[in-house]
């Protein structure tokens, strides 16, 4: 399921006999009990009813079936990301977009799911020429959705951070290194009865 048609229509060119539907986070086009397990990754950040779509997964779940929802949490402070270093306001764009994993376990609970746990599913850590970042289009404002979203003139000032850093280093004879050091988390629960 997507919201977009555009994203349906490169899935279906991968999997043209999938059950592909187009929809939205907070009304699942599918009946109850659909579902063995239900797999939402990086995407809640983008859901304005988060307990909706708990809901509606945990509507379209056979029994004991699961839903696992992998993310970022930048409540928990040990990312380290040049996003959030040089975009004024991502970071606490973030803190309002995400949920921490344990408020995310908890909206979990209420809509009806058990045994909520969280595991760490992935640490991400790379570095990377910051020149070579922005030959290569690594910064594009279309990368991820944090600087997708900021407004343009925010966007801008932040590759103008990058830039100057770049040649201060650049006139030392140094190179400016992009750091990406992050975890995703996964949650989970279950649709007991």
């Amino acid at each position: 399921m997507d919201a977009s048609p555009q994203m349906l229509k490169l899935a279906r060119d991968h999997l043209p006999s999938g059950d592909l539907k187009q929809g939205y986070a907070n009304i699942i086009p599918w009946e109850d009990d659909s579902f063995d397990h239900l797999f939402c990754i990086n995407a809640v950040h983008h859901f304005d009813e988060k307990s909706q779509f708990l809901s509606e997964a945990f509507r379209v779940l056979h029994p004991d079936g699961g839903l696992l929802i992998v993310g970022l949490d930048p409540h928990k402070a040990c990312d380290h990301w040049f996003v959030y270093d040089y975009f004024d306001g991502v970071l606490k764009l973030d803190l309002r977009r995400y949920l921490s994993t344990s408020a995310l376990e908890k909206l979990m609970q209420e809509v009806g799911f058990s045994e909520c746990h969280t595991v760490e599913a992935q640490h991400m850590a790379m570095h990377f020429p910051a020149r070579k970042a922005i030959e290569d289009g690594l910064l594009d404002k279309t990368i991820v959705s944090q600087l997708g979203i900021l407004p343009q003139a925010d966007f801008d000032q932040g590759l103008q951070r990058i830039w100057k850093d770049i040649e201060d280093s650049e006139a030392r004879g140094e190179q400016t290194v992009l750091v990406v050091d992050l975890w995703l988390y996964a949650t989970m629960g279950w649709k007991r009865h």
